[in-house]
C-alpha cells in the first residue's frame, strides 16, 4: 500500500479522518475521545496510554474507542489504513442527559461502528459521488453516538471516578502535596480504596507514578 496522506471531513454531528499510510518508524497519534476502525488489521502494533506501552495484534476491522487519554502509536511495521470518527461532545451530552464519556476499548469487533466508518470511507474516497447530505451525515452520527452510549458509555459513578483519578494524576505529576491528601482534595475519603483504583487506572501506584516522573525529569 503506496503513502497518500490523510483526508478530514468536518460533517454535522461528527469529525471524521480518514488515512493510508505505509510503515512508518514516528510517532503518530489517536486522539482522545473518538471511535476508529483499523481496516487493514497489524501485527505487533504497540500502543502508549498514560506512558503505559502495550504490545498487541489488531485483526482487520477492528475497533479502537479512546476516553479522555489519547493513543501514542510507537511501532507501526505494517501499512495502515484506518478512519477515526470524532463525534460532537455536545450531541453525546445532548443524547445521554448529562456527562457523557466512553469506557476505552481496545482491537473489539464492533458491526454498528464498521458499517458507519465504511460509509464514511466511501465519502473520503470518492467525494464527488460518495459525498453525504448533511442529513445523511447527522443520522449517522446520531446513530453513531447513541450506539456508543449504549455499548461503551460509562455510568455516572464510573464517570466522576475517572474523573477524581484524572485530577489526581495531574496534581500528582504537577505538585508536591502527599498523596493523601491529593486523595482527599479529589474527593476519595478512603485512601487504600484510591490507591487501588489509581493502579487499576494508570498501572502504577500514586507515589511509583510521581517517582517515574521524577526520574524522567
Amino acid at each position: 500500500m503506496r503513502y497518500t496522506g490523510s483526508t478530514t471531513i468536518e460533517w454535522p454531528g461528527m469529525i471524521s479522518v480518514y488515512a493510508v499510510l505505509g510503515p512508518h518508524p514516528t510517532v503518530t497519534t489517536t486522539g482522545a475521545h473518538q471511535v476508529g476502525i483499523d481496516f487493514g488489521g497489524h501485527r505487533g502494533l504497540v500502543r502508549e496510554i498514560d506512558g503505559r506501552a502495550e504490545r498487541h495484534d489488531a485483526a482487520p476491522g477492528s475497533v479502537y474507542v479512546t476516553g479522555p487519554s489519547p493513543i501514542r502509536w510507537l511501532e507501526v511495521r505494517d501499512p495502515t489504513e484506518a478512519l477515526e470518527i470524532y463525534p460532537d461532545q455536545a450531541l453525546a451530552e445532548r443524547l445521554r442527559g448529562g456527562p457523557a464519556e466512553a469506557r476505552p476499548s481496545f482491537a473489539v469487533h464492533d458491526g454498528v461502528v464498521f458499517a458507519v466508518a465504511s460509509r464514511l470511507r466511501r465519502a473520503h474516497l470518492d467525494p464527488r459521488t460518495g459525498t453525504l447530505t448533511d442529513v445523511e451525515a447527522s443520522t449517522l452520527a446520531h446513530l453513531l453516538v447513541r450506539h456508543l452510549l449504549r455499548r461503551y458509555g460509562m455510568t455516572p459513578h464510573v464517570f466522576v471516578t475517572e474523573h477524581r483519578l484524572m485530577m489526581a494524576r495531574d496534581r500528582l505529576l504537577r505538585g508536591h502535596a502527599s498523596v493523601p491528601g491529593i486523595a482527599l482534595s479529589v474527593g476519595f475519603s478512603n485512601i487504600s480504596h484510591f490507591r487501588r483504583l489509581f493502579r487499576r487506572r494508570y498501572g502504577l501506584t500514586p507515589a511509583d507514578l510521581r517517582g517515574t516522573h521524577a526520574v524522567r525529569a
